[in-house]
């Protein structure tokens, strides 16, 4: 059965992610969350999870890159 990921769980692994690049929990949390409310912000009524899991994908590939 494949998984189905909601933004909880998306979120939760980006949190993880960013800690697993060196930021410490707080950080990582008020990364992620600002990246979030801008994201919902950007978006409106329609909150894809899909096409968040993208932009999360996309920002942590970035944020690689320039470490």
């Amino acid at each position: 059965m494949e998984e189905i990921n909601t933004i909880e769980k998306v979120h939760e692994n980006f949190v993880n992610e960013l800690i697993s690049l060196g930021m410490v929990q707080g950080k990582a949390l008020e990364v992620s969350t600002t990246f979030f409310l801008a994201w919902v912000k950007s978006r409106g009524t329609n909150l894809d999870v899909a096409e968040y899991e993208k932009e999360v994908k996309t920002f942590i590939t970035k944020l690689q890159e320039k470490s």
